[in-house]
């Protein structure tokens, strides 16, 4: 016991530590999801595999594709659940590694743009596991309902969706602090664009208007860089819109699932967040509190350093965009009621975390232990306490929400 600890910690002390984590989050993955589905915990993951296998015995395929491609094509074109929750284990597990991978990506170019030091890699691993704070640790009624979570567990589509938003926020952001876009970045960001639109359009939302706004802030309007911004931001968009005619116009999932449901966008400002918080204002301040006490600390401490710092600028924009859209926009009939535009929310509260936990990071190595730097840390424990209370509800309680 004493020799397999003594060579995770030199597995961890070498240049290999990212890696390790990666394979670690990719064990500590496979656990949670076949725990999910050996248990048959109700989520969407089981509700994904029974979806396509309804929609391809209807001789159709769901819309956007990817995820469902893949699950199909790793469990051998089976329609057996146990090939297909194999295959989803897989591909969710991956996905979930590949978002640590990348999120450490995005701290290294952070700041001093070189590699982490093995605490903070440690810090991004456990930001994986961080949930809003709850109100009630005893509450055995509700978790995350009506909360803004940054990590999710029950949503395959999210789940896979991650590192590919994660990938594109990356690249955008270096980007970003070029002078000029050469042609391959044009065309590397309109292919990270075409696979989120491929796995979940939903951070396409908030990408594609922050990335307009950044364009212009840093290099102003008469730019090269500006007019090549636009090129991407409006092929992304023709890309959304594309998929948008085949998901509404077209029927391919809902002819099959809700024959006779009224299908579209609508605008219902906090329809779906009040819906989640039992149409109580309160509830949703609460939530919201609670959801964003790490970000909101750090802010509140460090406003200053907002109108110097592209970084958080960026991420911001990307937040607040998540955000409008889901306070505004909601989807027509039954389909009201599942918050399909709130997805974006949740990755970009995670991106808020990822950046506040690098410059907090900073912040604590720089100045020591003062009173700022304990409040930075309880905010940010208070958040993985209840992760890990949720993991562990989770499977206690077997429900998600």
């Amino acid at each position: 016991m004493y020799i397999h600890l003594r060579n995770l910690s030199n597995m961890l002390k070498s240049k290999n530590a990212l890696f390790t984590l990666t394979g670690l989050t990719f064990i500590v993955s496979v656990i949670i999801f076949s725990g999910i589905l050996i248990l048959n915990i109700p989520t969407d993951i089981q509700a994904h595999i029974y979806g396509l296998k309804v929609v391809i015995g209807h001789h159709r395929f769901p819309i956007p594709p990817l995820y469902y491609f893949l699950v199909y094509l790793f469990s051998g074109f089976s329609f057996d659940n146990i090939a297909l929750s194999k295959s989803a284990i897989f591909l969710l597990s991956t996905s979930v590694a590949m978002k640590y991978y990348y999120s450490v990506k995005i701290t290294e170019q952070l700041v001093e743009n070189k590699k982490n030091p093995l605490l903070l890699n440690l810090l991004v691993w456990l930001l994986l596991f961080a949930a809003p704070v709850l109100k009630n640790y005893n509450n055995s009624e509700q978790m995350l309902t009506g909360t803004i979570p940054l990590n999710l567990w029950h949503n395959s589509t999210t789940i896979f969706l991650f590192p590919f938003a994660l990938l594109l926020f990356y690249h955008s952001l270096l980007i970003l602090k070029k002078p000029t876009i050469e042609t391959k970045e044009i065309f590397l960001l309109l292919f990270l664009g075409l696979l989120n639109v491929l796995v979940k359009p939903s951070f396409l939302f908030a990408f594609l208007p922050s990335f307009i706004i950044m364009s212009f802030v840093i290099h102003g309007y008469q730019s090269q860089f500006f007019k090549s911004s636009l090129i991407i931001v409006f092929t992304i968009g023709l890309f959304v819109l594309i998929e948008y005619y085949t998901i509404y116009k077209m029927d391919i999932l809902d002819s099959v699932r809700f024959k006779n449901d009224e299908k579209g966008i609508d605008i219902r400002p906090f329809f779906t967040m009040l819906y989640y918080c039992h149409n109580n204002i309160a509830t949703l301040t609460l939530n919201t509190l609670m959801s964003l006490l790490f970000p909101f600390t750090y802010l509140a401490l460090f406003y200053k350093e907002v109108k110097k710092n592209i970084d958080i600028q960026y991420t911001l924009w990307v937040f607040f965009f998540c955000l409008l859209i889901a306070v505004l926009v909601t989807e027509k009939g039954i389909w009201a009621y599942f918050g399909n535009f709130m997805w974006q929310l949740y990755i970009g509260n995670f991106l808020l975390f990822l950046i506040f936990v690098k410059y907090g990071y900073e912040k604590v190595k720089n100045v020591g232990l003062n009173n700022k730097s304990i409040i930075i840390i309880v905010a940010f424990s208070a958040h993985l306490l209840s992760g890990l209370i949720y993991i562990f509800k989770l499977f206690y309680l077997k429900k998600y929400c």
